[in-house]
This record gives C-alpha cells, sequence and structure tokens, in this order.
C-alpha cells in the first residue's frame, strides 16, 4: 500500500547514474568548426553559433562545451555506469585531442 511506501525505499529504486567532466585545451577561434565537424560525424544538427552540443547514446550522453575564455572545451559525460561514462567521455576527448 501507499502507506508502506516511503521516500527512502523510493530512492533505493532509482538506478545510479554517474557524471565525469573535464576540460581539454582547444584553440577558441577553432572551436565552432571542430564542434560542427563532430555534429556532421555523429550526424545531429550544429548550432551555427558554436554553442555547447549535446550527443545522446542508448545509455547515456555527453555535452560539449567551448570554453573560449580558458581555450578549451568542457566535455561531460553521464551513464549508468561509470565504465560507460568514460567510455563515451574518451571518445570525443581522443577526438578533441587529434584535430
Amino acid at each position: 500500500s501507499s502507506k508502506e511506501t516511503t521516500l527512502e525505499n523510493l530512492l533505493r529504486e532509482i538506478p545510479a547514474t554517474h557524471t565525469l567532466s573535464t576540460n581539454i585545451s582547444y584553440n577558441a577561434e577553432k572551436q565552432p568548426s571542430l564542434l560542427k565537424k563532430i555534429c556532421e560525424s555523429h550526424n545531429i544538427t550544429a548550432d551555427s553559433n558554436g554553442d555547447a552540443i549535446k550527443i545522446n547514446f542508448d545509455n547515456g550522453w555527453v555535452i560539449l562545451i567551448p570554453q573560449k575564455t580558458e581555450s578549451a572545451i568542457k566535455v561531460i559525460s553521464h551513464a549508468h555506469s561509470m565504465e560507460y561514462a568514460q567510455e563515451i567521455s574518451d571518445i570525443f576527448t581522443d577526438e578533441i585531442s587529434k584535430n
């Protein structure tokens, strides 16, 4: 019954999630063209203004945020396991580092 349901029990039913965040050094002037290239390679629509982009996966997502004042791109990954969050983060940190 609903009287037996406690917030604590409900919270136990929510699956754990993991988020990683890292900054990758990258020339601020070249960030918009890199983000556009990443969007094209992952078949997503890119904004022309060079704002953050989000790439969804079956079990997680990645957000790439240009940090123009720091000449870096912030990579934030989120998934149900730490291993998968790291895996999808690595895909994009490698892609940024190689360009």
